[in-house]
């Protein structure tokens, strides 16, 4: 039996925020989803998409309506396939602690934002004595300007460092401050520049080929505009890797289907050029980076198949072609993978593939 439900949460005029809270959610995951829109229609922006056993997180928008859309296969368990969620609506986020004709107000200066939930620095001494507190030109909030060698919200993290906590994982930046929630993208990190740079993305609604890089000295995240015309197309479920200054693009979808471009963006001239194509559309490969070769491993293809091949690139002939590597005794990977990981172990000159998408027939596959 097929299960099928639409609810869309009370009418409005926009000018309140719509909240909801799950208190229970059992799903059979990968066969059983619960959608959330914000609007009244399945056009309208897909703010959440979960499945499983895990409870979401509270969600509030500022909206006339939210529509939930929940579907569950032909499988259907009762046991398993039920949710529980409450909602309210409210002049402010529902995190605010007061809100005033409509607007948050924070009870203390260390605290910004729409639900006064972003903490900020308020002098010198909340940036751990390695930066100075500073007001953002933009937005007007405060944060942390780390001095050389430091890095982090609080300018807490000394990089390259041997001492207590390194190894441990940091905040580097509040979520939603400065970057618009995404999946399907890539980062690289430069050295010369300090950045962390993301290309590409999904929103769950849209793709984008925005490019953003966050700045490890200033703390923020920055909108980068290139010095050419020339620019890569909507894409995710690519692969960057950075080499000398640049980063080197390949592969990913679109809105409606696979892509065999390879772009390279080199970061002191802010330009793009594409370079030679993948011989096949790709998404969910791999590329590393050995010695000045880039390897592609595996991936999906635009027949809906998993592909076993390996491809190289020598980034020090930029005008040169993919080229398919025959491994020795000439058979290729005993695997089909995509969605899988690779690293390079210097010491043995080998390339290690970690778990993946394993093809079973050319439409079902199983984890690896």
């Amino acid at each position: 039996m097929l299960v099928l439900f639409v609810t869309i949460l009370p009418l409005c005029d926009g000018s309140k925020y719509i909240n909801i809270h799950f208190d229970k959610f059992v799903t059979e995951c990968d066969y059983d989803y619960l959608y959330v829109y914000e609007g009244n229609s399945f056009s309208s922006v897909l703010i959440g998409s979960y499945s499983g056993g895990t409870i979401p997180d509270s969600i509030s928008v500022k909206s006339s309506a939210v529509l939930i859309h929940f579907y569950s296969d032909l499988n259907y368990k009762p046991s398993i396939g039920n949710f529980r969620l409450l909602y309210s609506m409210t002049d402010c986020k529902f995190d605010c602690p007061i809100c005033s004709s409509g607007r948050c107000l924070c009870s203390s200066n260390q605290y910004t934002g729409l639900d006064c939930m972003t903490e900020q620095c308020v002098s010198d001494s909340d940036c751990s004595d390695h930066g100075e507190c500073v007001r953002d030109v933009f937005d007007g909030n405060l944060y942390c300007s780390c001095h050389e060698n430091y890095i982090g919200r609080k300018c807490d993290v000394l990089v390259n460092s041997t001492l207590d906590g390194a190894g441990d994982w940091r905040e580097l930046a509040p979520s939603g401050v400065g970057f618009e929630s995404r999946t399907g993208h890539s980062a690289v990190y430069d050295e010369e520049t300090h950045c962390i740079w993301v290309f590409g993305g999904f929103s769950l609604t849209t793709v984008t080929n925005q490019l953003r890089k966050f700045n490890l000295i200033t703390n923020r995240w920055e909108l980068e505009v290139a010095g050419t015309a020339d620019w890569p197309g909507v894409t995710y479920n690519h692969k960057a890797v950075a080499v000398d200054g640049c980063m080197y693009v390949s592969g990913g979808r679109n809105s409606t289907h696979l892509l065999s471009h390879f772009w390279r963006y080199c970061f002191g001239p802010r330009t793009w050029s594409r370079l030679s194509d993948l011989p096949e559309a790709l998404a969910h490969h791999t590329m590393t980076l050995v010695d000045r070769l880039l390897y592609i491993v595996g991936g999906l293809t635009s027949q809906q198949t998993l592909s076993n091949s390996i491809l190289k690139f020598d980034t020090d002939n930029p005008g040169g072609q993919w080229e398919e590597v025959v491994v020795r005794g000439g058979n290729r990977l005993d695997v089909n993978a995509a969605g899988h990981s690779t690293i390079y172990h210097a010491d043995t000159r080998s390339l290690f593939v970690f778990g993946g998408h394993k093809e079973q027939i050319t439409r079902f596959s199983q984890l690896t």
